[in-house]
Protein backbone atom coordinates (compact mmCIF):
# COMPACT_ATOMS: atom_id res chain seq x y z
CA UNK A 1 0.00 0.00 0.00
CA UNK A 2 1.41 3.40 -0.94
CA UNK A 3 0.74 6.57 1.05
CA UNK A 4 -2.26 7.65 -1.07
CA UNK A 5 -3.02 4.49 -3.07
CA UNK A 6 -4.13 0.94 -2.58
CA UNK A 7 -2.73 -1.87 -4.70
CA UNK A 8 -5.50 -4.39 -5.36
CA UNK A 9 -5.37 -8.09 -6.21
CA UNK A 10 -8.65 -9.69 -7.24
CA UNK A 11 -9.46 -13.29 -6.36
CA UNK A 12 -12.24 -15.25 -8.02
CA UNK A 13 -12.47 -18.02 -5.43
CA UNK A 14 -11.35 -19.07 -1.95
CA UNK A 15 -8.67 -21.22 -3.59
CA UNK A 16 -7.29 -18.07 -5.27
CA UNK A 17 -7.27 -16.27 -1.92
CA UNK A 18 -5.37 -19.15 -0.34
CA UNK A 19 -2.73 -19.12 -3.08
CA UNK A 20 -2.32 -15.34 -3.02
CA UNK A 21 -1.91 -15.20 0.76
CA UNK A 22 0.60 -18.05 0.82
CA UNK A 23 2.99 -16.25 -1.52
CA UNK A 24 2.31 -12.55 -0.92
CA UNK A 25 1.71 -9.98 1.81
CA UNK A 26 -1.61 -8.15 1.99
CA UNK A 27 -2.63 -5.47 4.48
CA UNK A 28 -6.38 -6.12 4.28
CA UNK A 29 -8.95 -8.48 2.72
CA UNK A 30 -12.35 -7.48 1.32
CA UNK A 31 -14.75 -10.35 0.65
CA UNK A 32 -18.36 -10.83 -0.39
CA UNK A 33 -19.82 -13.32 2.14
CA UNK A 34 -22.11 -14.73 -0.58
CA UNK A 35 -19.10 -16.38 -2.25
CA UNK A 36 -18.42 -18.22 1.02
CA UNK A 37 -21.81 -19.98 0.90
CA UNK A 38 -22.36 -19.68 4.62
CA UNK A 39 -18.90 -20.93 5.60
CA UNK A 40 -17.64 -17.64 7.00
CA UNK A 41 -15.86 -19.17 9.99
CA UNK A 42 -14.13 -21.72 7.75
CA UNK A 43 -12.88 -18.84 5.63
CA UNK A 44 -11.54 -17.01 8.68
CA UNK A 45 -9.80 -20.20 9.82
CA UNK A 46 -8.22 -20.51 6.37
CA UNK A 47 -6.83 -16.98 6.59
CA UNK A 48 -5.43 -17.73 10.03
CA UNK A 49 -3.72 -20.93 8.85
CA UNK A 50 -1.86 -19.11 6.08
CA UNK A 51 -0.71 -16.44 8.53
CA UNK A 52 -3.01 -13.55 7.61
CA UNK A 53 -3.91 -11.47 10.67
CA UNK A 54 -4.97 -8.16 9.07
CA UNK A 55 -8.43 -6.57 8.96
CA UNK A 56 -11.27 -8.18 6.99
CA UNK A 57 -14.15 -6.25 5.45
CA UNK A 58 -17.33 -8.06 4.42
CA UNK A 59 -18.99 -6.24 1.53
CA UNK A 60 -22.51 -6.97 2.77
CA UNK A 61 -24.10 -7.88 6.07
CA UNK A 62 -23.04 -11.07 7.84
CA UNK A 63 -25.38 -12.97 10.10
CA UNK A 64 -24.19 -13.26 13.70
CA UNK A 65 -21.30 -10.81 13.19
CA UNK A 66 -21.13 -10.18 16.94
CA UNK A 67 -20.84 -13.91 17.50
CA UNK A 68 -18.07 -14.12 14.89
CA UNK A 69 -16.14 -11.31 16.55
CA UNK A 70 -16.39 -13.12 19.89
CA UNK A 71 -15.07 -16.32 18.31
CA UNK A 72 -12.20 -14.50 16.59
CA UNK A 73 -10.56 -12.44 19.30
CA UNK A 74 -7.65 -10.45 17.90
CA UNK A 75 -9.12 -10.12 14.40
CA UNK A 76 -10.58 -6.90 13.08
CA UNK A 77 -13.86 -7.57 11.26
CA UNK A 78 -16.19 -5.04 9.65
CA UNK A 79 -19.33 -5.10 7.49
CA UNK A 80 -20.40 -2.60 4.85
CA UNK A 81 -24.07 -2.88 3.93
CA UNK A 82 -24.71 -2.62 0.19
CA UNK A 83 -25.13 -0.31 -1.57
CA UNK A 84 -22.25 1.76 -0.21
CA UNK A 85 -20.24 4.65 -1.57
CA UNK A 86 -16.55 4.34 -2.41
CA UNK A 87 -15.77 7.06 0.11
CA UNK A 88 -17.38 4.92 2.83
CA UNK A 89 -15.23 1.96 1.81
CA UNK A 90 -12.05 4.07 1.86
CA UNK A 91 -12.92 5.47 5.28
CA UNK A 92 -13.49 1.94 6.56
CA UNK A 93 -10.18 0.73 5.13
CA UNK A 94 -8.20 3.59 6.66
CA UNK A 95 -9.94 3.23 10.02
CA UNK A 96 -9.27 -0.50 10.23
CA UNK A 97 -5.64 -0.21 9.12
CA UNK A 98 -5.05 2.51 11.70
CA UNK A 99 -6.70 0.42 14.39
CA UNK A 100 -4.74 -2.65 13.34
CA UNK A 101 -1.51 -0.72 13.68
CA UNK A 102 -2.11 0.29 17.29
CA UNK A 103 -4.78 -1.97 18.79
CA UNK A 104 -3.68 -4.01 21.83
CA UNK A 105 -6.22 -6.65 20.73
CA UNK A 106 -4.39 -7.53 17.51
CA UNK A 107 -2.55 -10.87 17.63
CA UNK A 108 -0.01 -11.91 14.98
CA UNK A 109 1.01 -15.57 14.85
CA UNK A 110 4.69 -16.13 14.13
CA UNK A 111 5.20 -19.84 14.11
CA UNK A 112 4.55 -21.02 17.65
CA UNK A 113 4.70 -17.58 19.27
CA UNK A 114 2.02 -14.91 19.47
CA UNK A 115 3.02 -11.30 18.82
CA UNK A 116 0.94 -8.50 20.38
CA UNK A 117 2.25 -5.32 18.70
CA UNK A 118 -0.17 -2.96 20.48
CA UNK A 119 0.88 -4.29 23.89
CA UNK A 120 4.57 -4.60 22.92
CA UNK A 121 4.93 -8.22 23.97
CA UNK A 122 5.21 -11.77 22.70
CA UNK A 123 3.83 -14.96 24.19
CA UNK A 124 6.11 -17.96 23.81
CA UNK A 125 5.05 -21.55 23.19
CA UNK A 126 5.52 -22.39 26.86
CA UNK A 127 3.08 -19.63 27.83
CA UNK A 128 5.77 -17.23 29.02
CA UNK A 129 5.13 -13.57 28.24
CA UNK A 130 8.11 -11.46 27.17
CA UNK A 131 7.98 -7.66 27.03
CA UNK A 132 9.46 -5.87 24.03
CA UNK A 133 10.86 -2.37 23.76
CA UNK A 134 9.23 0.04 21.32
CA UNK A 135 12.11 -0.38 18.88
CA UNK A 136 11.99 -4.19 19.10
CA UNK A 137 8.25 -4.06 18.47
CA UNK A 138 8.67 -1.83 15.44
CA UNK A 139 11.45 -4.03 14.03
CA UNK A 140 9.24 -7.11 14.29
CA UNK A 141 6.23 -5.27 12.84
CA UNK A 142 8.19 -4.03 9.83
CA UNK A 143 9.77 -7.41 9.13
CA UNK A 144 6.34 -9.03 9.38
CA UNK A 145 4.79 -6.45 7.07
CA UNK A 146 7.41 -7.25 4.40
CA UNK A 147 8.00 -10.89 5.31
CA UNK A 148 7.95 -11.95 1.65
CA UNK A 149 11.19 -10.12 0.95
CA UNK A 150 14.63 -9.30 2.37
CA UNK A 151 14.66 -5.96 4.21
CA UNK A 152 18.01 -4.22 3.99
CA UNK A 153 19.67 -3.02 7.16
CA UNK A 154 19.61 0.57 5.92
CA UNK A 155 15.88 0.50 5.16
CA UNK A 156 15.03 -1.10 8.51
CA UNK A 157 17.21 1.39 10.38
CA UNK A 158 15.57 4.34 8.64
CA UNK A 159 12.03 3.02 9.13
CA UNK A 160 12.43 2.25 12.83
CA UNK A 161 14.64 5.16 13.87
CA UNK A 162 13.26 7.67 11.30
CA UNK A 163 14.81 8.78 8.03
CA UNK A 164 16.83 11.51 9.74
CA UNK A 165 18.79 9.14 11.96
CA UNK A 166 22.57 9.37 12.10
CA UNK A 167 22.90 5.94 13.74
CA UNK A 168 24.89 3.16 12.11
CA UNK A 169 23.68 -0.36 11.30
CA UNK A 170 25.63 -1.58 14.35
CA UNK A 171 22.81 -0.22 16.51
CA UNK A 172 20.28 -2.22 14.52
CA UNK A 173 22.42 -5.36 14.77
CA UNK A 174 22.49 -4.98 18.56
CA UNK A 175 18.68 -4.74 18.73
CA UNK A 176 18.28 -7.75 16.41
CA UNK A 177 20.62 -9.76 18.66
CA UNK A 178 18.58 -8.89 21.77
CA UNK A 179 15.31 -9.62 20.01
CA UNK A 180 16.57 -13.02 18.87
CA UNK A 181 17.61 -13.87 22.43
CA UNK A 182 14.10 -13.10 23.68
CA UNK A 183 12.35 -15.40 21.20
CA UNK A 184 14.96 -18.12 20.56
CA UNK A 185 13.50 -20.50 23.17
CA UNK A 186 10.47 -21.11 20.94
CA UNK A 187 12.35 -22.02 17.76
CA UNK A 188 14.54 -24.94 18.83
CA UNK A 189 17.77 -23.82 17.21
CA UNK A 190 16.21 -21.93 14.31
CA UNK A 191 16.01 -18.15 14.23
CA UNK A 192 12.77 -16.31 13.54
CA UNK A 193 14.80 -13.39 12.16
CA UNK A 194 17.13 -14.74 9.50
CA UNK A 195 20.21 -12.86 8.33
CA UNK A 196 20.30 -12.56 4.56
CA UNK A 197 22.78 -10.85 2.27
CA UNK A 198 22.51 -7.16 3.15
CA UNK A 199 19.57 -7.47 5.51
CA UNK A 200 17.02 -9.55 7.40
CA UNK A 201 13.91 -11.60 6.74
CA UNK A 202 11.44 -13.48 8.91
CA UNK A 203 11.78 -17.26 8.79
CA UNK A 204 9.54 -18.45 5.92
CA UNK A 205 6.17 -19.62 7.26
CA UNK A 206 6.42 -23.02 5.57
CA UNK A 207 9.39 -23.83 7.84
CA UNK A 208 7.62 -22.84 11.08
Amino acid sequence: MASDEFYITKAKSCDDIHLFLKDNHFDLVIVNPKMLKGCVQNFLDLLFRVGFSGPIIFSCSVKRIVELEAQNTGRLLACLQRPFKIVSLLECIRRLLSKYEFSPEVIISLGNIQFYPGSKLIKLQNGQTVNLTEKETNILKYLYRYRDRIVSKEVLLNEVWSHTTSLTTHTLETYIYRLRKKISVSFAGDELIVTKKGGYQLLPEKTF
